[in-house]
């Protein structure tokens, strides 16, 4: 499957009621192109308006296996995510733990110089406090 073809299955799932069976098709994949095509989707701009969201909520709900390590899954986010999409902090804190993304964002914040990068990695870090799954 295509990328696109891959985010018009995301945005047909949800607009055709057949979401559940997209999520179990993907927690059943362990496709690395799968992983990487809705993971790069999720952390994109949402003005794109092509299922920035979906792609997100699929991704938590899936909890596909990340093929990145946690500093680079986190590295990812800085360029276009959007900060209102918790489920790609929740996603991280599943895949990683909390304390561990804690840990890169604190030592990226330490770092960084650019406020929009710090915006992000404070917002990394506020989500996934609430993540309702995260040790």
């Amino acid at each position: 499957m295509t990328r696109n073809q891959l985010i018009d299955a995301i945005r047909d799932a949800n607009n055709h009621g057949t979401w559940s069976e997209l999520v179990t098709c993907i927690k059943r994949s362990d496709d690395a192109n799968v992983f990487a095509t809705i993971f790069a989707h999720s952390v994109e701009r949402q003005s794109i308006g092509a299922a920035v969201y979906d792609a997100a909520k699929l991704l938590y709900e899936s909890n596909v296996t990340c093929r990145l390590n946690c500093e680079s899954a986190i590295l990812a986010m800085l360029g276009s995510w959007d900060i209102s999409i918790e489920e790609v902090p929740w996603y991280l804190a599943n895949q990683f733990g909390a304390k561990e993304i804690n840990s890169h964002v604190e030592n990226l914040l330490e770092l960084s110089t650019d406020d929009a990068e710090c915006t992000i990695l404070k917002s990394i870090r506020y989500w996934v406090g609430l993540s309702p799954k995260a040790a």
